[in-house]
């Protein structure tokens, strides 16, 4: 498809690409009776939809409209699909992380500790005792700061979130309602109750606020707050203009085979723009700015790919 240098990596690595193409004839192209190029296409596509498909799981099958959402690519191969992908879903665009190949490190470094514990507690909830719930709560809660403390947090840097897993009686799943207080009161534990209902309202669409409920677990988070590092802004230059340092032949569906402007990503500064279809590449990761689309650099070195009507 020609989106790839076959010499990446900073020339570590060299792809074979005639050993790609007999593949591609041998096992796709030939049993399908179309070419090499055709059945590639096939393969992305393939691959694209399937990502897609994962995308809306967990955004649209919920009730989110992907036209407010960006899509954020990260890892090796994710900025060469994401730009596709955004355009047949009908995202606002792409968010490419100044280094993608790492941008999941980079979250472990930015993410505070956490310790999720659990205590099974089967029974009916209107006979529970709230003095009940609170002492599991506090013994939940003795046991996740000794285990922040182990890991060097001091006290100031902890915070607890506590909830109660709650169900219906004879549902076969449970919902979690988060506590901003442990309850003290019956009133405390009714009150817990129609939170549920509305929770339950809020998640499917209905409720029942004759039936019984039933208490399934107690649970709590321990969260170690770190410190998080300092990330620079870069200055934009102004009236500058960003330079190919080759063309390489690639093809798209919207546009057959043709010469492609390919840029090296640490060579681009904030402010510049880059209109599609182009090829962007760096050490970690090669970005696809699909036809239809303009890519622009921000001041923390995001790649923002919006598609054209957006801008």
């Amino acid at each position: 498809m020609g989106y790839l240098n076959p010499v990446f990596l900073s020339g570590e690595l060299q792809l074979d690409l005639e050993a790609a193409r007999a593949a591609v004839q041998r096992q796709i192209a030939e049993p399908l009776g179309c070419s090499v190029i055709e059945a590639a296409d096939a393969v992305i596509r393939l691959i694209n939809v399937t990502m897609a498909e994962a995308v809306k799981a967990i955004s649209s099958q919920r009730g989110y409209d992907l036209r407010r959402f960006y899509l954020v690519a990260f890892g090796g191969g994710g900025p060469i699909h994401a730009g596709r992908i955004a355009l047949d879903l009908g995202m606002r665009g792409v968010v490419v992380p100044e280094y993608p190949g790492v941008f999941s490190a980079l979250g472990l470094l930015l993410s505070d500790v956490r310790h999720d514990l659990m205590r099974s507690r089967l029974k009916p909830w209107a006979q529970t005792d709230p003095g009940e719930v609170s002492a599991l709560l506090s013994e939940l809660r003795e046991a996740g700061a000794a285990i922040l403390a182990r890991e060097g947090f001091a006290p100031a840097q902890m915070a607890f979130e506590a909830g109660v897993d709650l169900r219906y009686r004879g549902q076969g799943y449970e919902l979690t309602v988060p506590l901003t207080r442990w309850p003290e009161t019956a009133e405390d534990l009714r009150e817990i109750r129609r939170r549920f209902d509305d929770l339950h309202e809020e998640r499917f669409g209905h409720r029942a606020e004759d039936a019984e409920v039933d208490w399934v677990q107690a649970r709590l988070t321990a969260v170690g707050r770190v410190e998080r590092p300092h990330l620079r802004r870069a200055e934009r230059v102004a009236g500058s203009q960003p330079e190919a340092y080759m063309m390489r032949r690639a093809y798209f569906p919207e546009t057959g085979a043709m010469d492609v402007p390919v840029y090296l990503r640490q060579h681009l500064s904030p402010g510049m723009v880059l209109t599609g279809p182009a090829i962007v590449e760096q050490y970690d990761t090669t970005i696809v700015v699909y036809p239809g689309m303009s890519a622009v650099m921000d001041e923390w070195r995001n790649f923002i790919l919006r598609p054209d009507q957006a801008r």
